[in-house]
């Protein structure tokens, strides 16, 4: 189908507030703690909490030390 309507991928969600979700875990993920102040903003404005940040950040964690080799 890719050949016929050209292969075109759209990373962007439908809905604005899952986008703002996956775009501040994506931040997250790389950055922890320190995501710029408008993207901390965005996930706000979508109606996220800052404990519900929290617990994303907290979750990014457990899952970053799951995924390093143990000694």
């Amino acid at each position: 189908m890719g050949g016929l309507f050209g292969a075109r991928h759209n990373p962007r969600l439908a809905d604005p507030k899952l986008e703002a979700l996956r775009r501040m875990a994506v931040l997250s993920w790389h950055h922890g703690y320190t995501v710029p102040t408008s993207a901390l903003t965005a996930f706000t404005d979508a109606g996220y909490t800052i404990a519900q940040y929290e617990t994303l950040l907290g979750s990014i964690a457990s899952a970053r030390l799951a995924r390093k080799p143990q000694a």
